[in-house]
């Protein structure tokens, strides 16, 4: 809930503050603040929002099966649902 009610907040509304928060961690005149914003700001959540819904449609047969062929929980991440999710990832990036 509180990430998607961060979508509703316009990027205008955040430019100043994000400006004095750059300022404040002596990132002004670097390339930092091109990666953090973009990657915290609503684009990261709009991502996040979507490889969540993503990672929660797959079936559950399938980390059952994983777990049947003796795979831990972050074996059925990897080499299961991770190279499923390459649309998801693809549109992400």
């Amino acid at each position: 809930l509180f990430l998607i009610s961060a979508l509703m907040v316009p990027e205008e509304v955040t430019i100043i503050p994000n400006f004095f928060l750059m300022r404040w961690f002596v990132l002004v005149d670097t390339h930092w603040p091109l990666i953090l914003l973009p990657t915290f700001g609503p684009h990261g959540v709009m991502a996040t929002f979507l490889m969540r819904q993503y990672f929660l449609a797959l079936p559950k047969e399938l980390e059952e099966a994983g777990k049947i062929d003796g795979l831990s929980r972050f074996g059925v991440w990897w080499k299961i649902a991770l190279p499923m999710a390459r649309p998801a990832l693809a549109a992400v990036s």
